[in-house]
C-alpha cells in the first residue's frame, strides 16, 4: 500500500505542477494574470507542502490505510483545481477573517496564562 499512496501522492504534485505551469504560460502570453488565480497556486502550494511534510503516517493495518486515505483526500481537496479546495479554506480563513479571531483567541490564552503565573 506505501507505493500505491506514493504513486498517488506523486500523481497529485503533477497535477499541481500541471496548473502552475498553465499559470505561467498564460500569464507568458497574455503578460498578467488574475490575482485570485496567483493566490490559489501560491496557497495551494504552501498547504499541499504542509500537508506532506507535516501530515504521515507509518502504521500498518486497517487503520494506518484508513488514516492515509484520510490524508490523502486532503492533499486531494487541497491540490484538485475542480474541486476548489484551495479557494475555500482561503475563503474561510482570510476573507471571513477567522484566522485573525483565532489568533486573538491564542494571544489572548497565552497572556492570560502568563499573567496568572506572574501574578501567584
Amino acid at each position: 500500500m506505501t507505493f500505491f499512496f506514493g504513486l498517488l501522492d506523486v500523481v497529485l504534485t503533477m497535477v499541481i505542477f500541471y496548473d502552475t505551469l498553465s499559470l505561467v504560460y498564460q500569464f507568458r502570453n497574455e503578460g498578467s494574470c488574475d490575482k485570485r488565480e496567483y493566490q490559489r497556486i501560491c496557497f495551494t502550494w504552501l498547504i499541499f507542502l504542509t500537508f506532506c511534510n507535516y501530515l504521515s503516517c507509518d502504521r500498518k493495518g486497517f487503520l494506518g490505510t484508513l488514516i492515509r486515505l484520510i490524508i490523502f483526500g486532503g492533499k486531494a481537496f487541497i491540490a484538485l483545481p475542480v474541486l476548489g479546495g484551495t479557494m475555500k479554506i482561503y475563503k474561510y480563513l482570510f476573507d471571513d477573517g477567522n484566522l485573525e479571531k483565532w489568533y486573538k483567541k491564542v494571544e489572548d490564552l497565552v497572556k492570560s496564562k502568563i499573567c496568572k503565573s506572574h501574578s501567584s
